[in-house]
Formats: C-alpha cells, sequence, structure tokens
C-alpha cells in the first residue's frame, strides 16, 4: 500500500519541498484535519472531503473538492465541476497566509453544509 510519504519520496526535490510544506500546513490548522492516501494523491479530509495534494507537469498542486465555492477565485484555476486548485512550481512558494484563508474556508464550507 502506497502512503502519502511514498508519493512525496518519488517526487523531484524542488516538488518534494513544496508538497512537504503545504503537507506540514495543512496539518497544522487542525488536528481534526485527517491526511490519507486516497485515490492515488494525498487526502484531506475535515466533516468531508477537504483538499487533496498532486503533482503534475512540473507544478504542485493544492486542490478543494469544493473549490467552485471558494471566495478566492482569482486564484483558483479548474473548470471542473467542483474542484479548483492552486498551483506552485519550486521557485514560487505558497504563500502561507493565503494557503491558510483558502484551507478555513474551506473547513468552513464543509461545517456549514452549504451546497
Amino acid at each position: 500500500m502506497k502512503s502519502v510519504d511514498d508519493f512525496i519520496l518519488k517526487r523531484d526535490v524542488s516538488q518534494r519541498k513544496v508538497l512537504n510544506y503545504l503537507r506540514q500546513l495543512i496539518k497544522s490548522i487542525s488536528p481534526e484535519i485527517r491526511e490519507e492516501f486516497k485515490w492515488k494523491v494525498p487526502y484531506y479530509s475535515y466533516r468531508g472531503n477537504l483538499c487533496y495534494l498532486n503533482e503534475r507537469k512540473g507544478t504542485v498542486e493544492i486542490g478543494f473538492a469544493r473549490g467552485k465555492e471558494l471566495s478566492k477565485r482569482s486564484i483558483l484555476s479548474g473548470d471542473g465541476k467542483e474542484v479548483r486548485h492552486i498551483k506552485y512550481t519550486a521557485a514560487h512558494e505558497p504563500d502561507e497566509e493565503t494557503v491558510i484563508e483558502v484551507i478555513k474556508e474551506a473547513m468552513y464550507l464543509n461545517e456549514s453544509k452549504i451546497k
């Protein structure tokens, strides 16, 4: 069985740095956030699906299960039915304040079950 650690270790050094940073940031927000390896990526749950980490074409993305409902649309990408994501390259480190703000809003959506 693969794990989040295995997923991260298989990435190049620059991507590992961003993935580990985001992983620790997500886990530090609330002890209620659960980390698991689901759908072949690191996945985080909080009263339902919250977000995931993935690597695509040299970028690292943090995707939000209910991203379409989030207010920070200017920094979110994607055109799927629900999911939106923020992409980072090794040279573009995630802005901690922004990431925390988006994650907390996603948590709020799950708490209130707004649909």
